[in-house]
């Protein structure tokens, strides 16, 4: 038996990637408020995605990033850290991220417990 590949969607990891937030990042925000350069478009067309991590001197949050419409959309409150207000300025880069690792490692469901097979 072979498993399924998952082609929808594609990690990306972007290294080297940072910006600041452009405007306040409420807690329920879908978008995040960044200039979308040239090498982020690049990397996330086609359904790709990659992790980044936004934080102040308060507080920091991992969020999975996509790109649609010239949106750049998120999923918040990954690796177990939760969704919080961000306020404008604040840093936000693409370094590696536990749920970033994860993905490279265990893109064939090879983490997930399976029932004995």
């Amino acid at each position: 038996m072979t498993d399924d590949i998952k082609p929808a969607s594609q990690f990306v990891a972007i290294t080297g990637f940072r910006t600041h937030l452009n405007s306040t990042l409420a807690r329920f925000d879908k978008q995040l408020p960044i200039d979308i350069s040239p090498t982020l478009k690049e990397s996330l067309k086609t359904a790709n995605f990659t992790f980044m991590t936004i934080r102040n001197q308060v507080d920091t949050e991992v969020v999975k990033v996509y790109l649609f419409d010239n949106k750049v959309l998120i999923e918040r409150g990954q690796d177990g850290t939760k969704a919080t207000a961000f306020p404008k300025g604040s840093c936000v880069d693409a370094d590696p991220t536990w749920a970033g690792i994860k993905e490279l490692i265990c893109s064939y469901e090879c983490c997930e417990d399976r029932g004995g097979e």
